[in-house]
């Protein structure tokens, strides 16, 4: 998987897709979904709204989207783990890893 992106202070956005078996996973059961960054989780619990989405019109089967620039996460290399929610895993899936740099405000 590729080197993903955080600018701080930016509306970038990581956009990625739930698979399972190499299929497209439907996220209609999703309850919340997180994602790590060294000491500092980040969770959302909305699915059409916050810092983490996985619903919107248009968007295809699985798709989730990390809109992180405006959260309180160090600067640094990361392997974060991102984390599925549904009402049967209640205590969460391991999705999977995923390779993110955090920089400083570009312009700041």
């Amino acid at each position: 998987m590729d080197t993903e992106y955080v600018y701080l202070g930016h509306d970038n956005r990581i956009d990625l897709q739930l698979r399972a078996s190499s299929a497209a996973y439907s996220a209609a059961s999703v309850t919340k979904i997180s994602i790590t960054f060294g000491s500092t989780k980040i969770e959302n619990s909305s699915a059409a709204s916050g810092a983490i989405t996985w619903s919107g019109s248009s968007w295809s089967t699985g798709e989730v989207r990390f809109k992180l620039g405006d959260q309180s996460i160090s600067t640094g290399i990361y392997n974060a783990p991102v984390v599925v929610y549904t009402a049967v895993s209640s205590a969460g899936i391991v999705w999977d890893y995923v390779p993110v740099e955090v920089k400083a405000d570009p312009e700041g």
